[in-house]
């Protein structure tokens, strides 16, 4: 008996929890909703941030610990910069992170973090590279026009894809050299890690967006109800309490001509 009392207990714990949740992302806007993902995004760039400090410090590369200083340097700056962007998603302007102009300037940033690490070393930061497009994803949300946001979205994609290009054309790796050194492979699968990133998070927003537009539906009609039933009730009681007096006070005149 006890057993299922304690049961019972922990189902209507689970039930409560649920519901809490529920409630509290059914009363959130979407500024508020962009900025918990906008928390998401920073989160995966911390992730990424580790990753590559994992393979700068643990990978047993020569080639890595010939340029481990540089690449390192190179790190801190990436560090310092996400710092930077977690004290300003602290402060009240953290909007400006979910901007078009946050946007482009973040993916410049990664692109030449990525140039800048030249060669075979781009892949350190090939997680961080994704960022940019993991950024402008997770702001569609909270986006006032979703259709540009989701522009902006296609043009960091194409820019990080012709971005990683450049790099492996500066670095002397033309399509003849890719096919001799038998590397077509490992560059389509970096060039489609963007547009697969972008696009699983697209596809994400949008169930977002639409359980958004649902939500917002549903509490609009939700308010009409409200103010029908309030009209109905004023209405009533117009017609029970105001009519019912004039009535009355109608036929005490009647009465009292009659006197």
């Amino acid at each position: 008996m006890k057993h299922k009392v304690s049961e019972i207990i922990i189902k209507v714990d689970e039930i409560e929890v649920v519901m809490m949740w529920h409630a509290m992302w059914h009363s959130m806007n979407a500024q508020q909703v962009g900025y918990r993902l906008s928390w998401v995004a920073m989160l995966i760039r911390v992730v990424a941030l580790v990753y590559a400090f994992g393979v700068l410090s643990f990978y047993p590369h020569p080639i890595i610990a010939a340029r481990s200083d540089a690449l390192l340097w190179l790190w801190v700056a990436a560090a310092c910069y996400t710092g930077l962007l977690i004290v300003v998603l602290l402060l009240p302007i953290n909007h400006w992170l979910r901007t078009t102009p946050f946007i482009a300037l973040d993916t410049l940033i990664a692109l030449a973090l990525v140039n800048r690490a030249g060669g075979g070393y781009r892949n350190i930061f090939s997680l961080y590279s994704l960022i940019p497009s993991v950024t402008a994803a997770l702001s569609l949300p909270s986006a006032e026009h979703h259709f540009r946001r989701a522009m902006l979205l296609g043009g960091v994609v194409i820019a990080s894809t012709l971005g990683f290009g450049l790099s492996l054309y500066l670095d002397g790796y033309t399509p003849a050299r890719i096919i001799e050194l038998r590397q077509v492979d490992e560059v389509v699968l970096r060039s489609a890690s963007y547009w697969v990133t972008g696009g699983l998070l697209a596809a994400l927003a949008a169930m977002m967006i639409a359980w958004q537009y649902s939500r917002d539906r549903a509490n609009a009609l939700r308010e009409e109800a409200a103010i029908e039933e309030e009209r109905r009730r004023i209405a009533t009681d117009i017609h029970d309490g105001v009519l019912s007096q004039l009535s009355a006070l109608s036929r005490r005149a009647e009465y009292a001509s009659l006197l």
